[in-house]
């Protein structure tokens, strides 16, 4: 389009082209007068976009806080551990025990367990009888080391009066406050009335002094129960065949008791078998019971055994029998277990090795320590602990592991917050 202007033709722009109007005027924008209403909406949207931005932070700070106090709260893991169990059954195989584990399943001698039994034998006849005073006495010892002594050790009372010791003894060491102790059956060296004692008897061991031995200072006995029985004079007596009956009955018993008591001390981590356990020196006291007009026959015996630790009994067994054997591992059924001696000589306060057989069925597990395995893995990754990372875990078969919040990565340090499961 052209328009001629004083006659000549003027050519179109973009200048020429007016500014839209507002209510029938044009619209300026003048920057001279400072910002109009679009800088003022500019401004509004900037300072809301900013809140905006603020508040978002804000958000996701509080969110991160959240997390952590829920992380460290509830923190948690837990790991399922396989247990491995087999059964082998043994048919009389032969095995060999020793005091020196080289040479076999190493065995524990245990000093002698002795024990009294009295049985009253009612009189039938008259006899001058000659009787010897008998009691326990219990013997002190403050030396730090072990003392050994024979049977028929003298002990002697102030006024000279002799008993001797009714069977070996060994007196544990100790110390002057502290002193090892153990009770002692004597019995007065003659017959008679003037060696009872009710109480207050103190001892010493005369042989000690005239082998000038500093032992004679750091041993010593006292008086711990009445020393009765002495007698001499006619009293009523059973005959010789009711007094063999008692003695009879006063064996078994006294071998039963023994072999009770000696189990139900032991402790829990030992194992003993029948066939391990001798009594010996069963010996008999007749005392007169004037009151009862008889006699009360009194029956003492020992009992001398070898025992198996029962960790070293377990990883022995485990060793020689089972294909693979990793870790600690323990029997289920050892009193199952048939156990019988070889050696026909077999002593046990003698013997140094030993053969004997074990037949049944031996279940072993292999054992596993939930607190060590809750020590090993407290803080650790749990990508470490699942591929076998973490020292520690050795013998341990891991099925799975787990934590808790799901974006935790390694088990709480805390080991209470850890739960160990074992299936087999």
């Amino acid at each position: 389009m052209t328009e001629k202007v004083f006659g000549s033709e003027k050519k179109g722009s973009i200048r020429d082209i007016p500014l839209p109007k507002e209510n029938g005027s044009a619209h300026t924008l003048n920057l001279q007068d400072g910002p109009g209403d679009d800088f003022d909406n500019w401004s509004q949207m900037k300072r809301k976009n900013k809140r905006f931005g603020s508040k978002l932070i804000i958000l996701v700070l509080l969110a991160i806080f959240i997390m952590g106090v829920y992380s460290a709260l509830f923190h948690s893991g837990a790991i399922v551990v396989n247990q491995s169990v087999q059964t082998v059954t043994v048919t009389e195989q032969e095995f060999t025990a020793s005091v020196n584990p080289n040479d076999g399943m190493e065995f524990t001698r245990v000093n002698p367990f002795t024990k009294s039994v009295t049985q009253y034998v009612e009189g039938s006849e008259e006899e001058n009888k000659q009787t010897k005073t008998t009691g326990t006495i219990t013997v002190y010892n403050t030396d730090s080391e072990e003392k050994n002594y024979i049977k028929n050790t003298r002990f002697e009372t102030e006024d000279g009066l002799v008993y001797r010791a009714f069977r070996r003894f060994a007196i544990p060491g100790g110390s002057d406050d502290n002193p090892g102790t153990v009770e002692v059956t004597v019995v007065a060296e003659n017959p008679g009335e003037k060696y009872n004692s009710e109480s207050g008897a103190t001892f010493k061991l005369p042989a000690l002094k005239e082998q000038n031995s500093p032992a004679y200072d750091q041993v010593y006995a006292r008086q711990t129960e009445p020393l009765t029985g002495g007698f001499s004079g006619v009293i009523r007596v059973p005959t010789a065949d009711d007094i063999a009956e008692a003695k009879i009955k006063l064996r078994a018993q006294i071998a039963q008791d023994l072999e009770k008591d000696f189990a139900s001390s032991l402790p829990d981590n030992y194992i003993v078998n029948k066939d391990y356990i001798s009594i010996s020196e069963v010996t008999f006291i007749e005392k007169p019971n004037s009151e009862k007009g008889g006699i009360d026959l009194e029956a003492q015996a020992n009992l001398d055994s070898v025992v198996f630790k029962k960790e070293i009994f377990e990883t022995f067994l485990a060793n020689e029998l089972l294909e693979n054997s990793v870790g600690q591992i323990t029997i289920d059924n050892v009193q199952a277990i048939t156990m019988k001696i070889v050696d026909d000589q077999f002593d046990p306060k003698t013997v140094e090795s030993f053969k004997f057989t074990i037949a049944g069925d031996v279940t072993f597990r292999s054992s596993v320590d939930a607190n060590a395995i809750k020590q090993a893995v407290a803080g650790k990754l749990q990508s470490h602990i699942s591929s076998g990372l973490v020292t520690g875990l050795d013998d341990v078969s891991i099925q799975d592991t787990s934590v808790s919040p799901f974006w935790r990565r390694s088990m709480p340090k805390n080991t209470d917050n850890i739960t160990v499961t074992i299936v087999e």
